[in-house]
């Protein structure tokens, strides 16, 4: 309601991932790719707004090294302050 988005969060467990590459060509909308985290190369949500979260980076991970967490907006006072931009006539 009112383009709401899901917020979709990544988590890379660094020391099993190994830099495959394997998500990245899972992933159509080229949100994953390889970055530095803590002076390590390994998988990172690089483009947050492309992601569906569909977990085919997760499932096909071979080091089961990525967990996925879709928080679904709620539907509480944020109604109305959306309803306020609204123009009424």
């Amino acid at each position: 309601m009112f383009g709401r988005k899901k917020e979709i969060s990544l988590h890379v467990a660094i020391d099993k991932c190994n830099a495959c590459g394997k998500c990245m060509m899972q992933c159509r909308r080229n949100a994953i790719g390889l970055g530095y985290e803590e002076y390590t190369i390994c998988a990172k949500l690089m483009h947050p707004e492309n992601c569906s979260g569909c977990g085919k980076c997760a499932k096909n991970c071979p080091q089961n090294a990525i967990e996925i967490k879709i928080n679904k907006p709620s539907n509480t006072h944020t109604d109305s302050i959306d309803a306020m931009h609204c123009v009424s006539i």
